[in-house]
C-alpha cells in the first residue's frame, strides 16, 4: 500500500517537472509575446505616451498616444493627450479638434468628472485662439455647474459673503464662512482675473472672491489636520502658517492665490472705495515676501511701513 502511494506521488512529481520543463523550453516565446502585448496594450501606450510628454519628448509622446487611441476606441484620454501635444507645439486648431473629439467621448472617461478638465484646455485654447467669448462662456458654466449647498438659513450666501468683506474685512468673513474645493476653483479665478483686466470689476469681484475664500478655507482644513486645535487669526499669519508645509507651498503656488488675492483687492477697491477691506488685503501681502511678485505690487499699494514676515 505505501509503495503504491510513494509510486503515486512519484509520477505527480515526474508530471510536475514535465510541465515546467516544457514551459521553460516551449513557452519562452508565448511569455516574451505576452509581455509584449502587454507592452503594447492600450494603457500602457497612453502611460508611456504622458511619461514622455512629461519629459518633452513630444514626438514620442503623439506617437504613443495615437497608437492608443487605434488600439481601444473609443480613447478620450488619448485624444485629451493628442490635443496636449499639438497645443504645446503652438498646432491650436488640431489641439481643439482632438478635446472637442475627448469631450464628445467624455462618458467614456475614467473617472468621467476629468471632462471638467478637458472643458479648462478648451477654455485656454479659445483664449489663445482670441476668441474671448467662448471663453468666458466655457469657464462661466463650469462656475455655474458648482453651486454651494443652500438652505432657508443661508440665502443669498454670495451676497453674505460680499457684505461680510466689505464692512468688516477678509479675516471676519474667514472666521464666519468656509468654501469647498470643488472643481471650479480655477474657472473662479480664471475668470475673475480676465473681467478685472478688462475693467469689468463689478463682475469679477464675485468670482475672486469666491476663489480666494475656497483657496484660503483648503489652507485652513489642511492645517486642521495637523494641529486640531487650528483657528483663523489674520491673512498673512495664516499664509505664513501654511508655507511651513511644502505640500501646502505648492498648492498655493498652482492656485495662484497670491495673484487671486491681489485681484481681489483690486476690485474691492474699485467697486468699493469707502472700504479698508482691500488695503487689509495688500497690507497682508506685503509682509510676505515669498508672494514675489505680488509682494512688490502690494507694497505699492500700502501707505506707511510694513513689517515683513518670514
Amino acid at each position: 500500500m505505501r509503495k503504491r502511494l510513494r509510486n503515486r506521488h512519484d509520477g505527480f512529481i515526474h508530471v510536475v517537472l514535465t510541465i515546467a520543463a516544457t514551459v521553460l523550453l516551449l513557452g519562452g516565446p508565448v511569455v516574451v509575446a505576452y509581455a509584449q502585448e502587454r507592452v503594447d496594450a492600450p494603457w500602457m501606450r497612453y502611460e508611456q505616451g504622458v511619461i514622455a510628454f512629461g519629459e518633452g519628448r513630444l514626438g514620442e509622446a503623439l506617437r504613443h498616444f495615437r497608437a492608443a487611441a487605434t488600439a481601444r476606441s473609443p480613447f478620450p484620454e488619448a485624444d485629451f493627450w493628442i490635443g496636449r501635444v499639438f497645443q504645446a507645439e503652438g498646432s491650436l486648431d488640431l489641439a481643439l479638434r482632438h478635446y472637442e473629439q475627448a469631450l464628445l467621448e467624455s462618458a467614456h472617461l475614467d473617472p468621467p468628472e476629468t471632462q471638467v478638465l478637458i472643458r479648462y484646455q478648451i477654455a485656454e485654447v479659445r483664449r489663445l485662439r482670441g476668441e474671448v467669448g467662448e471663453f468666458e462662456r466655457i469657464l462661466s458654466e463650469i462656475a455655474r455647474e458648482e453651486e454651494e449647498p443652500r438652505d432657508v438659513a443661508i440665502t443669498g450666501r454670495p451676497q453674505a459673503h460680499l457684505r461680510v468683506l466689505q464692512n468688516q474685512g477678509i479675516d471676519r468673513l474667514m472666521v464666519l464662512y468656509r468654501l469647498q474645493e470643488g472643481f471650479s476653483h480655477q474657472a473662479r479665478r480664471e475668470l475673475g482675473v480676465h473681467l478685472a483686466d478688462t475693467n469689468r470689476y463689478d463682475e469679477g469681484l464675485p468670482h475672486l472672491l469666491t476663489a480666494a475664500m475656497k483657496g484660503l478655507s483648503t489652507l485652513v482644513d489642511d492645517l486642521r489636520r495637523s494641529q486640531y486645535d487650528y483657528r483663523w487669526t489674520e491673512l498673512g499669519t495664516v499664509i505664513a502658517d501654511a508655507w511651513d508645509y511644502a505640500h501646502l507651498r505648492d498648492y498655493i503656488e498652482r492656485v495662484e492665490l497670491f495673484r487671486t488675492l491681489y485681484y481681489l483687492g483690486l476690485a474691492l477697491e474699485t467697486e468699493h472705495p469707502d472700504s479698508d477691506s482691500a488695503e487689509a488685503i495688500w497690507r497682508a501681502l506685503s509682509v510676505l515676501p515669498v508672494a514675489d511678485q505680488w509682494h512688490l505690487l502690494a507694497l505699492q499699494r500700502v501707505p506707511g511701513p510694513t513689517f515683513r514676515r518670514r
